[in-house]
């Protein structure tokens, strides 16, 4: 046990091992007490020069048989005593006031500071010979080895740490910790500047901030869990101090714990306000922790602020002391930050638990209190996200594009389904609309009316429901095929699965300016049948009069149309023909068609009246009568008519106008009319009759020609002078 009790600590210069030899023949010291004494001596010696000096053995001699002053000679002691540290700082008291005063000033204030105090007074002693050596830690462990005063005394570990706390607590006293954490005294400058330091008025603003550091690093990591295997729930933390709530960390969490320290006189009082404050509304999402505070919170706070302020203000100061100071007490400051934790996850591991009017003691739950926050918190996850299992996985990013893409609900799979929203019902897939996350968005949309992409995924991203953004809209992507809904993108509503759609919903940021609203109404059978039956007969190929499927082949076969009918708008000006306008209207109905990968195409089809059906029809017929050489037929028709309506009104030219006169009328009406492409053969058999007409006025009119010659030639024959 004395070998136990007298252990040093990286002393490596003192030799603290004994054997009965050693003992017997340096009893009451031991080895390390001469090897204290000697490295004194010579300490003593450093700063004296040696002058007046006593040697080691005349030292030893002193303190056998005359003792320290007013106090008795070792000789005179009981068996069983030791020699310490405190025997040689009072037999060299002297030599050390000459060497080191400021240290045997410092040792001076303790006497005054604690006079009825012997272990006080020990602890200072020992402290500033070992101070003096410099060559060993002054740790608790080395002091209380040095000052063990008897072979059968139990060890005095316990009653040196409270003093050393005591010491290092008056502000009088200049002792304290350096930056390696060995206890010293400080010079006159470092005293003056502990004196400030000890009367640093404490500010609760700063005692806030580092209790709420403390907490912070307490619930580090802050506590989490993950609800049905995919959701990942964590909760932010707050503390109450006074009337004010403040966050520490993760303040975009849905879930908060707020901490609060209640006096145990109050305790009872303030479970109850929370237990009641629990059951509101406004807390329907708050974990309250109601610990006991201590008396010991605020010594501790007072005491890093201390540390930390007067660290900051001499930060800049050249003194080597000074610096060694100010990271000393950093250090310190650490140190209490430790404790000031461990002090405050005990405090609160000793309290409960509040939520919705339930309370639960924490330590029922775990003894570690992020252990019991982390088991508290997968019991609350649960009430908050209770409609989480409505929709209950992390979809990836592309899922919501990957299903429409799919195009047939046949193609779809459980890799791009993962809720099963697809159903086969008699050999017909089907989006099942009852689900529940279906209906829970068809329900928020219809009370809400349209409502855009960002407001949609706030509230299903939140409690409690808490799907993540491209679950989300992998649900909406799903309701849009099934028909339950619309999508307006910039200003255009999209009805049905198309390029316009994916694009909408490609990405949560694509996402946020799309409107979503219900579906006022669908087309009747009826009208689906109509535009089945008409988009059949424009595209030569089957339709199945559904809804998705008709879209489907407006969108694929506009295009073609926009191709082949377009240009026809610019040849019926060129020749002056009328239907300008219906094509131009038409060419604008595809376009808006298309814009909205064919959602109305439906209703623009199957009403008992489609525009958009009889002017695909007429531009059909007039590209093909075009194509079929009516427009050359016109442009000759054209040409005919002006010169002849430009000829003289005599003779055979006249003859020729007035007997076409009728038939070019007829033909001006024909090219006026809508309708002017179902003419083609009448026009073609008035040009045959045009030209003929002309030819035999022409044979005619060469005829006159060459008879008025012939008889101008005989005038001239009969003539006087002629030949």
């Amino acid at each position: 046990a004395l070998r136990h009790n007298t252990k040093l600590q990286d002393a490596r210069y003192y030799d603290a091992d004994f054997d009965r030899t050693t003992f017997v023949n340096l009893y009451p010291f031991l080895p390390a007490h001469f090897d204290v004494l000697l490295h004194l001596l010579g300490a003593l010696a450093k700063s004296t020069g040696g002058i007046g000096l006593r040697s080691a053995i005349k030292v030893v001699q002193d303190i056998l048989v005359e003792g320290p002053e007013g106090q008795t000679p070792v000789a005179e002691r009981p068996v069983g005593w030791l020699a310490t540290t405190v025997t040689l700082y009072d037999a060299l008291e002297k030599d050390i006031r000459r060497a080191a005063p400021s240290i045997h000033k410092a040792v001076g204030k303790v006497l005054v500071r604690f006079p009825d105090s012997a272990i006080h007074q020990e602890v200072a002693k020992t402290v500033a010979v070992l101070q003096i050596l410099d060559n060993m830690p002054v740790t608790p462990q080395n002091v209380t080895s040095l000052m063990h005063p008897g072979i059968d005394a139990r060890s005095r570990r316990d009653e040196v740490e409270a003093a050393i706390k005591d010491l290092m607590a008056d502000t009088l006293v200049p002792f304290g910790e350096d930056k390696e954490g060995s206890l010293r005294f400080f010079s006159e400058k470092l005293n003056d500047i502990d004196q400030e330091r000890a009367q640093l008025p404490v500010r609760s603003m700063e005692t806030r901030r580092i209790q709420s550091e403390a907490l912070k690093e307490a619930f580090s990591p802050l506590p989490s869990t993950r609800l049905h295997g995919s959701l990942a729930v964590t909760s932010g933390l707050k503390v109450l101090s006074g009337t004010m709530i403040s966050s520490i960390a993760g303040e975009r969490e849905t879930i908060q714990t707020v901490v609060e320290f209640a006096d145990p006189q109050e305790y009872e009082t303030a479970r109850t306000r929370l237990l009641d404050e629990s059951r509101q509304r406004s807390a329907q999402h708050t974990i309250f922790l109601l610990g006991r505070t201590s008396p010991e919170i605020d010594e501790k706070l007072a005491e890093i602020f201390r540390c930390r302020e007067i660290g900051q203000r001499y930060r800049n100061d050249p003194d080597q002391e000074v610096k060694e100071y100010c990271a000393a007490q950093a250090d310190r400051a650490t140190k209490l930050s430790g404790d000031l934790e461990r002090l405050l996850k005990r405090l609160l591991s000793q309290g409960s638990f509040i939520f919705r009017g339930q309370q639960t003691a924490v330590d029922s739950l775990d003894h570690d209190l992020l252990d019991a926050a982390k088991k508290h918190l997968a019991e609350v996850a649960g009430q908050v996200f209770d409609r989480y299992a409505e929709a209950p996985v992390r979809a990836e990013t592309t899922l919501a594009e990957k299903f429409l893409r799919a195009g047939n609900l046949n193609a779809v799979t459980s890799a791009i389904d993962p809720l099963g929203l697809v159903q086969v019902s008699g050999g017909i897939p089907r989006i099942n609309t009852d689900h529940k996350a279906l209906v829970s968005i068809r329900d928020y949309i219809d009370r809400t009316g349209t409502v855009d992409g960002k407001r949609l995924t706030d509230h299903f991203t939140d409690a409690p429901f808490g799907w993540s953004q491209d679950t989300l809209r992998y649900l909406v992507a799903a309701l849009l095929v099934a028909g339950e809904i619309k999508l307006k993108v910039s200003g255009r509503e999209v009805t049905v699965n198309g390029q316009q759609a994916i694009d909408a919903l490609r990405t949560n940021n694509a996402f946020k300016t799309v409107g979503v609203a219900l579906r006022d109404e669908r087309p009747s059978n009826e009208v689906l049948a109509r535009a089945a039956v008409r988009l059949t007969e424009l595209v030569a190929d089957t339709v199945i009069p559904l809804e998705d499927e008709i879209s489907k082949v407006a969108a694929k076969q506009f295009p073609q149309f926009q191709l082949r009918y377009g240009p026809l708008t610019t040849r019926l000006e060129t020749l002056g023909l009328p239907g300008v306008e219906t094509l131009r209207s038409l060419n604008q109905d595809l376009a808006d068609v298309l814009l909205t990968d064919g959602s109305d195409a439906p209703q623009r089809l199957g009403g008992e009246e489609s525009p958009l059906y009889d002017a695909l029809r007429m531009a059909r017929q007039i590209d093909v009568a075009l194509r079929n050489g009516l427009e050359s037929t016109i442009r000759t028709l054209k040409s005919h008519c002006s010169e002849i309506e430009a000829l003289p009104d005599t003779g055979i030219p006249g003859g020729l106008r007035s007997d076409l006169e009728e038939a070019i009328a007829l033909v001006r009406e024909r090219l006026a009319q809508d309708d002017f492409f179902k003419h083609a053969p009448d026009l073609n058999t008035t040009l045959t009759t045009i030209q003929a007409r002309t030819r035999d006025a022409v044979v005619e009119m060469a005829a006159a020609q060459k008879n008025s010659i012939r008889e101008a030639q005989e005038e001239l024959q009969r003539l006087p002078g002629w030949g």
